[in-house]
């Protein structure tokens, strides 16, 4: 599976977002993107409430979270010990499912602030005018919930597993570290995948397309998951900010062209 990712261009992805990401708010300004998204007046509320409740989810979850910390154990002692290593890979996945599942409870939440601003985007980007219908927008929710529950699953895996390893070697306490840039890269691959969809790709041959494109979606993942940090306006501005990021991205490096 690791050979499906491009690893090598990693860093000349994740500085090609970091150009996108840059671009991303000029782009929002200047061309009013938020522009009737409000005339319909349920879907205004629904945003604002579920803004205002998930900001306060989530700075919960940062005390919660952080009180749940991988211990170092001692390889050599490994035989000793290996109940105390079960335990605590449990609690560590435990606190790490916690967050991102919180986190992609967001997004499908607002898939239809995601989906709204993409398609908007990329018609801005290819000077066509794109109107999606709410069969779209149904279409959309079901496949982000889909590919939310694939990620949630492979991301607890993952944490499990590196919970292990890094136990064994010692360096346990990594642990949150490395899983923050691997649940950073699902998140990431959630918007792009908006992107991918408009063109009719279905989730597996998208999955194979963004891992070309590994860097950039960890990166974008990452901007966006401290974005959904700022009280009120971050859970609200994080995804329409990740939509419009990822659209630039993936149009300007022809994302759905990549060949898997």
């Amino acid at each position: 599976m690791l050979d499906t990712f491009n690893i090598q261009k990693i860093p000349l992805h994740a500085l090609n977002m970091l150009e996108s990401v840059i671009e991303t708010i000029p782009f929002i300004r200047e061309n009013k993107i938020w522009k009737g998204f409000f005339e319909n007046k349920w879907v205004a509320t629904v945003s604002i409430m579920v803004s205002v409740l998930f900001s306060y989810w989530l700075m919960s979850d940062i005390f919660s979270t952080n009180a749940i910390v991988l211990s170092s154990i001692d390889a050599v002692d490994l035989s000793e010990q290996g109940a105390s290593i079960k335990d605590n890979i449990k609690e560590a996945s435990k606190g790490e499912a916690l967050s991102s599942g919180s986190r992609y409870l967001l997004l499908i939440l607002l898939e239809v602030i995601i989906f709204h601003f993409s398609v908007k985007t990329l018609s801005l980007l290819t000077n066509n005018t794109s109107y999606p219908k709410f069969k779209n927008f149904i279409t959309a929710e079901k496949r982000m919930m889909k590919l939310l529950i694939i990620s949630f699953i492979k991301g607890l895996l993952a944490s499990i597993i590196l919970g292990i390893v890094l136990s064994i070697i010692g360096l346990g306490d990594l642990t949150s570290f490395m899983m923050f840039f691997v649940y950073s890269y699902f998140m990431g691959y959630a918007f792009i995948d908006n992107y991918n969809e408009q063109f009719d790709i279905n989730i597996k041959d998208s999955l194979l397309k963004v891992r070309q494109h590994v860097g950039a979606a960890t990166l974008l993942g990452a901007v966006v998951t401290g974005l959904m940090y700022f009280p009120v306006v971050g859970p609200f501005f994080a995804p329409l900010f990740g939509a419009v990021a990822g659209t630039i991205y993936s149009h300007k490096y022809q994302v759905q062209k990549v060949q898997t």
